[in-house]
């Protein structure tokens, strides 16, 4: 789970995701009380540090802060406060300059990592080394744990993921919603007419109809011809696939 209690009382905030076979759906709010509560033990669970503060530079953000996380865990998750030092500025952290170093890197990370018209889910180059995608998990976390904050635009299954790992299962209704909500307003409206006709329980779609909803599972690399009768059994697939697939198992 991306965060747990270890032996010594300590939390380890690093993600692990499988796919929660017959865990009850949590909803939205309860997601949210969970992480809360998590985060507040693992502010009580945290030893004053008393070092310096990490430097990171503001044109190499990106890189600078994935590249502490890799070499500094788990040590870096102990430390209490976490502090951040840009370089060559004055500011000294009390907590607005890490708060900023966070969103900076957020806005940053959607641009690599993610991809959505609206709401985001993570994307695997070719040749791109997917365990980054654990250690952004981790820094997730930790912004949340130290500072509050969340990647707002994330999609909420992803998210959820990230923060709870396996303990979170998402239900199929909750992640179709989520997938077109995620869409263009024009792919989102395909989607929702192609819904409404599979309630009908007709057994082919409109002939105008066939070649939107194609082209749009297209993009997400679905081969066969939608039916109505498969159709919801499809788009969970496809939204569990978006959300779900490039998000490493910790082993």
């Amino acid at each position: 789970m991306l965060i747990v209690e270890e032996g010594e009382d300590l939390i380890d905030p690093f993600t692990l995701v499988d796919q929660g076979v017959g865990r009850k759906p949590e909803k939205h709010s309860d997601v949210l009380k969970n992480a809360s509560q998590t985060r507040d033990a693992f502010i009580q669970s945290m030893s004053f540090h008393r070092g310096c503060p990490h430097a990171v530079r503001r044109s190499e953000l990106l890189d600078d802060i994935i590249t502490l996380y890799q070499e500094n865990q788990p040590k870096v998750f102990e430390e209490y406060p976490f502090q951040i030092k840009f370089v060559s500025e004055k500011a000294i952290d009390a907590g607005g300059v890490s708060r900023d170093m966070f969103s900076a890197f957020f806005e940053e990370m959607y641009k690599v990592y993610f991809d959505g018209a609206n709401l985001l889910s993570p994307i695997v180059h070719p040749g791109m080394d997917v365990s980054v995608i654990s250690i952004l998990g981790a820094i997730i976390s930790h912004a949340y744990i130290v500072r509050g904050i969340l990647p707002t635009r994330i999609a909420f299954p992803t998210l959820a993921r990230f923060l709870l790992g396996p303990s979170i299962t998402v239900s199929s209704e909750v992640l179709v919603d989520t997938l077109i909500d995620s869409l263009s307003l024009y792919e989102a409206g395909i989607m929702k007419r192609a819904s409404a006709e599979a309630k009908e329980k007709q057994p082919s779609f409109s002939s105008d109809l066939m070649p939107l909803i194609i082209s749009v599972f297209s993009r997400f690399g679905v081969r066969q011809l939608p039916t109505p009768l498969k159709f919801q059994h499809t788009l969970s697939q496809v939204a569990t696939y978006e959300f779900f697939s490039p998000l490493p198992s910790r082993s």
